[in-house]
């Protein structure tokens, strides 16, 4: 009995451990949260200035490599190279943006279609203000 408990819950929890981040997605909301409970929506700002931010797909492959696929009217969009790897729900990217290098780890969750990416800074990183960025992506 205890075995055929412990099989139940085991397989309750696979489809967790086994989704990762390969694939298409569409990013739904970036939300900059700060130590006081203040927080900013980055998504709606990255739209006032790029409207056509909301169509972006970003594009993860197998093999570590990460890019975005920019609809008609984003052209003038930064372009971005990245790679990255995923352990878990370990997940680090390495973006370069022009000459600048950013190496950023996150926490990884998915709930159905929807990932959820937490990066949660550090002293280090100089924004003692900042708690951490919640973005949210809808595989497509």
């Amino acid at each position: 009995m205890k075995a055929l408990l412990l099989l139940f819950i085991i397989c309750g929890f696979m489809p967790a451990f086994s989704q990762n981040i390969v694939g298409t997605w569409k990013r739904t909301s970036s939300i900059l949260e700060y130590v006081d409970g203040k927080t900013d929506d980055l998504q709606k700002n990255l739209s006032v200035a790029f409207p056509c931010s909301a169509d972006i797909k970003y594009v993860f492959e197998s093999g570590g490599k990460h890019y975005m696929i920019l609809p008609k009217g984003c052209e003038s969009f930064p372009k971005i190279e990245a790679s990255w790897t995923q352990t878990g729900n370990k997940f680090f990217i390495s973006q370069k943006v022009g000459k600048t290098t950013t190496d950023t780890n996150y926490e990884l969750s998915f709930s159905g279609k929807t990932m959820t990416m937490t990066h949660t800074y550090t002293p280090a990183e100089g924004l003692n203000k900042t708690k951490r960025l919640v973005i949210k992506y809808e595989r497509i």
